[in-house]
């Protein structure tokens, strides 16, 4: 759709000889909501250089001055001195002033990707190419824009700042026809304003093309949440970036627009979590953060972090000698009915020669039977034969997590993806001290209720607050999978303990997640290297807006395109995977199994029932009859 628009637009001007492009918003777009955002940017900028001076109130006072130039200006367009003379400080301060404005709009200022299309295809086929625009820059700031953002090979810049005439009057175009000694049926203009661009050329007999200003090239942000977003959204930084990538895949434009800003805001909260609490030394977690930390050190290089390759089977071992006993497996565990060979495997130990040991010790048991300990006899018999296997094979995680600079000595925290803080319960007891946690999403179980914990997206003592937010995170975690399975245990190489992994359950899934990935990863280069903005954290809501879209209010599309994904827990399963709607009518019990077994479940309610807009809402409506 998009390639029809822009080929309709060559269409209509590929007759003329003579093409007229406008600059902002035509040519140019800048990533700030309004243009009078420099302003505030450049008061930012000037208060930070001078923190002895009282704060100026520069974005008021520019707005101000330039009123006043208009009011009491000859010209139709004032120029950028005569707004400046208007301010009352010092030479230095005015000259201090105005380079960081220009400064500024070079930082703001990115091409209109698909009008660039246009316009090489005008130098391309040999046409003579004009820029006419009302703006009060100086002509050698707007010359330095224009090259910054690719464009040369025009044959002549028209500034109402520098002629003295404006678009919106006609005059400028007037000027152009007598200066360039054509006629106006050889003329073809572009621009974005319809009064000034449109209307104004139409008076002159000019044909004239509108271009929208607020083409939406996002996926999961509307145009009515583009207009309300707040000043240091990244949404329209997004919406001009995407029009770049409009070739590339519906994963990878999925990733930068809703992963990508998910990943920063995540970052920035993080980074002033360190600060705010005197971190000393941050660990991001395997495998949920290999993403995060990445970006992390994009943005803050200079930081100590570390990424540590743990989970909760390389722990266990530490964990259960520490704690004493062997129930304690449970506080790493989904749930509390394992059979003793479920036990056993998680832990990483021989069923066979725990089954023997017990016998040995005049206790029959099998692989089969249920893990408990209601039996006494049977529980301390597993208990003794466990503790003392696991005592005499020895474990590795201790030495590594010391080797990757965890100590008592020292003020650590660390982050994950969350949810209940396992994994932080379980590295302070093996290490005997306090560490922080930092996670996308916080909910303690209440024997972790001593735990320091805190989470981004949302952070409570109360589970069934949040219940609804546990398909967002089920898919934020399959979204962030590195292509590497889960740490399973340690081994020495070479003087050094490295990590073993299992095998990665991704399989061919993972070209998907690693496209989505990509797309998150651009998003962050692009916004370190060309957002105004990269510097300061934006609103929570901002970061997760797109992400929650997709996550709770799919399109079949999307929901196909990610429900078969594999989730791990305990066991393999896809993250929605359904049956059609025929199976189900004939199958009503299935339908309830398969809704509950679904880890994505608005996914798997928007294949089931197409039509229902927000399947977010029918899963809220059944958890809640369900409590």
């Amino acid at each position: 759709m998009r390639e029809n628009f822009y080929q309709k637009i060559w269409n209509k001007m590929e007759k003329f000889q003579y093409v007229s492009f406008d600059i902002f918003d035509t040519l140019i777009k800048r990533n700030v909501s309004t243009p009078r955002e420099v302003f505030k940017l450049v008061e930012e900028k000037y208060n930070l250089l001078n923190p002895t001076k009282p704060r100026m109130a520069f974005y008021k006072q520019r707005i101000e001055a330039e009123r006043k130039a208009v009011y009491l200006s000859d010209w139709e367009e004032v120029t950028f001195d005569a707004i400046y003379d208007q301010m009352e400080m010092s030479e230095v301060e005015r000259k201090t002033l105005q380079e960081l404005e220009i400064e500024t709009e070079l930082q703001v200022c990115i091409p209109n990707y698909p009008i660039q299309e246009i316009y090489k295809r005008c130098v391309v086929g040999g046409k003579t190419i004009v820029i006419t625009s009302d703006m009060y820059l100086p002509q050698w700031a707007i010359c330095k824009i224009l090259t910054n953002c690719g464009y040369a090979h025009y044959h002549r810049l028209y500034l109402s700042s520098t002629v003295g005439l404006k678009k919106i009057t006609g005059n400028l175009f007037k000027y152009v026809l007598s200066d360039m000694q054509i006629d106006k049926s050889e003329l073809v203009h572009i621009g974005d304003s319809k009064r000034a661009d449109i209307f104004a050329c139409m008076k002159k007999g000019i044909k004239s093309i509108y271009l929208s200003h607020t083409v939406i090239n996002t996926t999961f942000i509307n145009r009515t949440m583009l207009g309300n977003a707040s000043e240091h959204s990244p949404y329209i930084f997004i919406n001009n970036m995407l029009s770049k990538y409009h070739s590339r895949s519906k994963l990878f434009l999925w990733g930068y627009e809703a992963l990508g800003p998910l990943l920063l805001g995540f970052c920035h909260w993080i980074h002033s979590k360190v600060h705010e609490q005197n971190i000393e030394r941050t660990f991001f977690l395997a495998r949920d953060m290999y993403l995060v930390v990445q970006v992390y050190q994009r943005l803050y290089p200079d930081e100590s972090v570390q990424y540590l390759e743990i989970s909760r089977k390389s722990l266990r071992r530490a964990y259960i000698l520490e704690s004493n006993q062997i129930h304690s497996v449970f506080d790493t565990m989904g749930r509390r009915e394992y059979s003793i060979g479920a036990v056993c495997d998680a832990i990483g130990l021989e069923t066979g020669g725990v089954v023997e040991g017990c016998a040995a010790l005049g206790v029959n048991i099998a692989a089969s039977d249920e893990f408990t300990n209601k039996n006494t006899i049977v529980y301390d018999a597993l208990n003794y034969v466990i503790l003392e296997m696991l005592r005499k094979e020895g474990d590795l995680s201790l030495d590594y997590l010391k080797s990757m600079g965890m100590s008592a000595n020292i003020k650590m925290a660390i982050v994950d993806v969350g949810w209940h803080g396992t994994l932080q319960n379980m590295l302070e007891k093996i290490l005997r001290t306090k560490v922080m946690g930092m996670y996308f999403g916080n909910t303690k179980r209440a024997s972790f209720s001593k735990m320091d914990t805190c989470g981004y997206w949302f952070d409570t003592d109360d589970e069934r607050l949040v219940l609804s937010q546990l398909s967002m995170m089920y898919i934020l975690e399959v979204m962030l999978f590195p292509k590497i399975g889960t740490t399973s245990g340690y081994v020495y190489e070479e003087n050094h303990i490295i990590p073993l992994y299992a095998k990665c359950e991704m399989g061919d899934g993972f070209e998907k997640v690693e496209e989505f990935q990509i797309g998150a990863m651009q998003f962050i280069d692009d916004y370190i290297n060309k957002s105004p903005y990269k510097n300061l954290p934006f609103l929570k809501n901002d970061a997760v807006m797109a992400y929650e879209k997709l996550a709770f209010q799919p399109t079949l599309y999307q929901a196909k395109m990610l429900s078969s994904l594999p989730y791990e827990d305990g066991d393999i399963k896809p993250l929605a995977l359904e049956k059609n709607i025929f199976y189900y009518l004939l199958r009503p019990r299935s339908l309830l199994n398969d809704y509950k077994q679904a880890r994505w479940k608005p996914g798997f309610i928007k294949q089931v029932f197409p039509f229902i807009k927000n399947p977010h809402q029918l899963d809220l409506l059944v958890k809640n009859r369900k409590n």
